[in-house]
């Protein structure tokens, strides 16, 4: 497996009145976030009962560990979200500076202080995988598509070509616990994506896939799956 690009997301709920949205929304304070972390874009918005929805993009900042990409970061009334390039840990020391700004706005400190409720994490990646896109495909169906399939879309325009393009794997969420129903939190529903990379032919064997997972899960489950259709 050759690793062409890494991306990860970290989506926090926290509890009401933690996230200084007042503070955050005032001029100077965004002014200092934007120049902390050289963002391109802002924009502040409302929710449907009128609570801010503050929204940076394509930003960095450096540290002695390196530099840091952002692509979005996300503040709501109770939700952080957090979408960088790189992995997953990038998302998790960017919310660690992020913290630091929080804590300084609302006078708050401590371990306990935007401790999450719900912690998810989404992960993806572009590869270069060991097998050919094909293999994905049960034979018998792959063959039955071949024949049947390609015959019946033929014209007399041009002559059709047939290839697979997305595997798709729901992963639901049922409340389990009570505390999350006390909360008044629900969980969204996953999918597990793998799929010939777009812009690439079928023979160069480049994927590309999402996972509710942390980038190293992510790739040992996509090392898994190369086991299984490299042999």
């Amino acid at each position: 497996m050759e690793i062409h690009r890494l991306g990860s997301s970290l989506v926090l709920i926290v509890n009401f009145d933690e996230i200084p949205l007042a503070k955050l929304i005032s001029q100077h304070n965004l002014d200092s976030i934007i120049k902390k972390y050289n963002f391109n874009e802002k924009k502040v918005e409302t929710d449907a009962v009128g609570n801010p929805i503050i929204t940076f993009s394509l930003g960095s900042f450096s540290n002695k560990s390196g530099e840091f990409l952002f692509k979005k970061l996300v503040i709501e009334e109770r939700k952080l979200i957090i979408n960088v390039e790189g992995p997953s840990s990038n998302a998790d020391t960017i919310f660690s500076e992020i913290k630091l700004i929080f804590s300084e706005l609302a006078g708050k400190s401590g371990e306990d202080y935007l401790k999450p409720i719900v912690r998810a994490v989404d992960s993806e990646c572009v590869a270069q995988l060991n097998f050919h896109a094909e293999k994905l495909i049960a034979p018998d169906f792959l063959e039955f598509v071949k024949e049947n399939v390609l015959d019946a879309a033929t014209n007399e325009l041009s002559v059709p070509k047939i290839s697979p393009e997305l595997i798709v794997f729901r992963i639901e969420y049922p409340l389990s616990n009570d505390e999350l129903y006390d909360y008044r939190v629900t969980l969204s529903r996953k999918e597990f994506i793998l799929s010939p990379r777009q812009g690439f032919p079928l023979e160069e064997r480049m994927f590309a896939s999402k996972a509710p997972v942390d980038t190293d899960t992510h790739l040992k489950l996509l090392e898994g799956i190369e086991n299984i259709y490299s042999k």
